[in-house]
């Protein structure tokens, strides 16, 4: 089944849309064995509707994965009254202007700006 070389690139592209046909046992075996996913519906708009859905979903789970790996930039404008500790590890307060902070963030930046 050639579907199933494409699952080596993208797991979204090792799939079959079977519009208006008969999918035979031997194939859904096949596509079982090879891991390619088998649409199967006799009007074009459910049969999107149900890849869509597929896709979402891929979408979804690769999100929840990364989401820990993430980084997730912010502007900070350091409050000149909460310097806490000038040396190292450096204490101090922070307004985030713009973007997402997480507990727990280093700052990893190269560039030396503070």
């Amino acid at each position: 089944m050639k579907a199933s070389v494409m699952l080596e690139k993208k797991k979204e592209c090792g799939t079959i849309l079977a519009f208006d046909v008969k999918v035979t046992p031997e194939a859904w075996e096949l596509a079982d064995e090879l891991g390619v996913k088998i649409f199967l519906a006799d009007i074009i708009y459910h049969l999107f509707d149900q890849f869509k859905a597929y896709i979402d979903n891929l979408k979804d789970e690769r999100k929840k994965e990364a989401a820990e790996e993430a980084v997730f930039p912010c502007v900070l404008k350091i409050m000149p009254n909460c310097v806490f500790n000038k040396k190292d590890p450096i204490v101090l307060g922070v307004d985030v202007l713009d973007g997402i902070l997480k507990s727990d963030y280093t700052d990893n930046s190269t560039d030396g700006r503070y």
